[in-house]
C-alpha cells in the first residue's frame, strides 16, 4: 500500500506503476536527493529534496519531504510520504497549509 501526500491510497503493484508512471511523465530534467535518517529492524526513514520542470506547464519545480518504508517478508509492505511542492523561486511562507 502507499500513501502519498494527500492522494488516495495505492494497492496493489499495478495501480502503483499507473501512479509512478503517470508522475514521472510529468518530470523533466528531474532531480532528487535523499538523506536516510532511520532505520529501525524493517522500518526505513529518509528525507528528501527533488526538482523537475513541470512537463505541462514548463515551471521549474521544488520539493521536499519526509517518507518511511515497511518492510515485511522481504517486500516492501508500506510506502508512506509527506511532500511539499512549489515553483522554484517562490516564497514557501506563502503557501497555503
Amino acid at each position: 500500500m502507499i500513501r502519498f501526500a494527500g492522494i488516495p491510497e495505492i494497492k496493489g503493484k499495478a495501480a502503483a506503476e499507473k501512479f509512478l508512471r503517470a508522475r514521472f511523465a510529468r518530470q523533466k530534467n528531474y532531480r532528487l536527493k535523499k538523506t536516510l535518517f532511520m532505520v529501525d529492524g524493517f522500518k526505513i526513514g529518509a528525507t528528501y529534496t527533488t526538482s523537475w520542470e513541470d512537463v505541462k506547464t514548463g515551471k521549474r519545480m521544488h520539493g521536499h519531504g519526509a517518507e518511511f518504508w515497511q518492510y515485511r517478508d522481504g517486500k516492501l509492505a508500506l510506502w508512506e510520504a509527506a511532500l511539499h511542492i512549489r515553483e522554484t523561486g517562490t516564497d514557501p511562507s506563502t503557501m497555503l497549509l
